[in-house]
């Protein structure tokens, strides 16, 4: 065998290689990829939020009602609507 033929058989083994590894890569990322990796995940599979998310829209809704129910310009029927949304 020729140095020239030893050396491009030895870079398709190298090539061989490195495609083999490239796919092992690849099965391992894939194999990650799966499946529920922590509780935000598997709270909002079920449409679900954590109670600091609950709390957090407790305090929103509740400083927008505050402030339409106490201004002088928002009228009582809009209040009341707000109130029952």
């Amino acid at each position: 065998m020729s140095a020239r033929n030893a050396d491009e058989s030895e870079g398709l083994i190298a090539g061989e290689q490195v495609a083999a590894g490239l796919e092992k890569a690849r099965e391992k990322i894939e194999a990650l990829k799966p499946g529920i990796h922590s509780l935000y995940e598997a709270l909002r599979n079920f449409g679900l939020k954590t109670q600091t998310e609950l709390q957090a829209t407790t305090d929103k809704l509740g400083a927008s009602y505050h402030r339409s129910a106490h201004d002088v310009r928002v009228s009582l029927t809009d209040q009341r609507k707000a109130f029952e949304a």
